[in-house]
């Protein structure tokens, strides 16, 4: 979502951190991340998409976010190898990150 600004490291850290602490507090073998089109995208996912990968691959794709998203599996996968990452993005499928 636009709560936060992903390309800022206290921003990342906080974020990644309180992840970590599930983990590590309770033992959480998996994170479902719902509609990542809000995170994802700067229109928040909210735009009519025709199927055509130009229309979810384009201008409006949040690189910070992406790299969030990119770096909190690889992080919890570090942290936990069999942890299991899904993420859902309304608009084009659920799939794992790992």
């Amino acid at each position: 979502t636009n709560l936060f600004k992903y390309g800022e490291h206290k921003v990342k850290h906080f974020l990644i951190s309180n992840l970590k602490w599930w983990v590590e507090e309770y033992w959480i073998d998996g994170f479902y991340f719902h509609l990542v089109g809000s995170i994802l995208y700067t229109h928040n996912g909210f735009t009519k998409f025709t199927g055509s990968f130009d229309k979810y691959y384009n201008q409006y794709v949040s690189v910070d976010r992406h790299i969030y998203l990119i770096l909190v599996d690889e992080l919890l996968h570090n942290l936990i190898p069999h942890i299991i990452t899904i993420v859902e993005n309304a608009k084009l499928m659920i799939y794992f990150l790992k």
